[in-house]
């Protein structure tokens, strides 16, 4: 789902390091909106151990997107993307209070600035550091526009992520694919806000046969997807469209998989398991490790039984099974 609270962090850092100038600083007025080829991008310096409570809060405020400029020592310099003007003044007191809340020192957020981008040219920068990589023992993901010459024993997904959520490097969505790699057999599958469709693609492609469904919210994401499904060759095995978990509810799969965040998947789970066969995995991902209990909680109480959990940093992916009624 492209709004998803969390950043992937790992495959654009750098991205935004600019010796040469590339990107000009400007004044940039208050009463104005940025121009359409450009972003209206919030520059902060925080403290690490706060990268998850800031970058929550700038969700909040209305950012389209979040990337991890560089890290040095005690340092992490985020970037956030509007698409409209920012009162700096109003965000960092936004910003402020989300620590405060925490139990956070407000010391903790450093530094905090703006200045415009050219769309086009952060686009076409960030695509240059995109490589391939490999996931589980049988992915290997790769940039649309940089196909490996030979994917060996592996199977080869290609991402072109637009706007969209989800090219791989994100924990989440490592964990997720992972977890299709390990317990996905075949049969029907759900992916609930596909994003880029990267898992839907995935499970397509280690089961021909199979019924893969992916939805997503946003159109923009759907459109993204789409694209990808054409890209990878499986546009005619994935039922794709843009809607709700509402449209799926009289149907049951024998895994759905979810990568949003916590708060969404809870408020979810009754629609979310009601989609799932009896025996089913339902695969949740985009959950932080201190939330598992409260995720584990309402599992619990719709009958779902969690069978394995997998960590990845800071992230987990529960996977649950429902049970057989007899």
């Amino acid at each position: 789902m492209s709004s998803k609270r969390k950043t992937e962090s790992s495959e654009q850092k750098a991205v935004l390091n600019d010796p040469t100038g590339f990107y000009q600083e400007k004044n940039y007025p208050q009463n104005t909106t940025p121009p359409a080829a450009c972003w209206f991008l919030v520059e902060l310096a925080v403290d690490p151990r706060v990268e998850d409570i800031i970058s929550y809060a700038l969700w909040d405020a209305g950012t389209t997107g979040i990337v991890t400029i560089g890290e040095s020592g005690n340092l992490l310099r985020l970037g956030a993307y509007f698409q409209n003007r920012i009162d700096l003044s109003q965000l960092r007191s936004r910003l402020s209070e989300a620590l405060a809340a925490c139990g956070e020192n407000l010391d903790a957020l450093k530094e905090i600035g703006s200045r415009l981008v050219k769309n086009e040219d952060w686009l076409r920068r960030w695509k240059e550091s995109y490589k391939p990589f490999t996931i589980g023992e049988k992915f290997l993901i790769a940039p649309s526009w940089k196909r490996p010459v030979d994917a060996g024993s592996r199977l080869l997904i290609e991402i072109d992520p637009g706007m969209a959520f989800g090219t791989g490097t994100h924990e989440t969505t490592r964990l997720c694919l992972e977890a299709i790699e390990g317990h996905w057999r075949g049969g029907s599958l759900l992916d609930v806000g596909t994003g880029t469709g990267i898992l839907a693609i995935a499970a397509a492609r280690l089961t021909p046969d199979a019924v893969v469904e992916a939805f997503d919210v946003d159109v923009e994401a759907v459109q993204v997807a789409q694209e990808n499904l054409r890209i990878n060759g499986v546009e005619d095995r994935v039922a794709l469209r843009a809607g709700s978990i509402a449209d799926y509810i009289s149907r049951q799969f024998d895994m759905v998989v979810a990568n949003l965040t916590a708060d969404v998947i809870i408020l979810m789970l009754a629609d979310l398991a009601a989609c799932l066969s009896p025996g089913g995995k339902l695969v949740l991902s985009g959950i932080l490790c201190e939330q598992a209990s409260e995720v584990n909680s309402a599992l619990a109480s719709f009958g779902l039984k969690p069978s394995e959990v997998k960590q990845l940093g800071e992230w987990i992916a529960i996977i649950a099974e429902k049970a057989i009624t007899r």
